[in-house]
Order: structure tokens, then sequence, then C-alpha cells
């Protein structure tokens, strides 16, 4: 018994890669803002790590850590 023919050429298979593309674009639109976005969070938490309260930037003799002392 022979096969069908499959026509590849259909508006329907040209509108479904048409939709894969979209979606793939959105796809990696949507992983490069969740990357860029923990990468901001990342570089702030940092950030915030690094800053000494205010108590350690005290600038007296006694509480005065070699990192932070104003000269």
């Amino acid at each position: 018994m022979a096969q069908p023919e499959i026509d590849d050429a259909g508006p329907a298979n040209a509108l479904t890669v048409r939709l894969g593309a979209v979606l793939g674009v959105f796809e990696g639109v949507l992983y490069a803002s969740v990357g860029a976005l923990l990468v901001i969070v990342g570089t702030t938490s940092k950030l915030v790590r690094e800053v000494p309260p205010a108590t350690e930037r005290s600038t007296s003799p006694s509480s005065c850590s070699t990192a932070y002392c104003s000269r």
C-alpha cells in the first residue's frame, strides 16, 4: 500500500513555523531578561554586603579598623 504524500508547503505548516520562530525569539528574550536580572541582584547584594554599618565607619581610634579609617 502506498504512503500518502505529506504536503510540507501548506499554509498550516508555514504558520506553525512562523509561530515557532516567534516563540523562540520570545524565549530568548525571556532568558536574557532573567539572566540580566540575576546579575543586577547579585551585584547589588554584593555591594550592600561591602558597605559597613555607620558604627564601623567611626573615626575614633578605639573603633577604627584599618579598612574603613578616614585619614
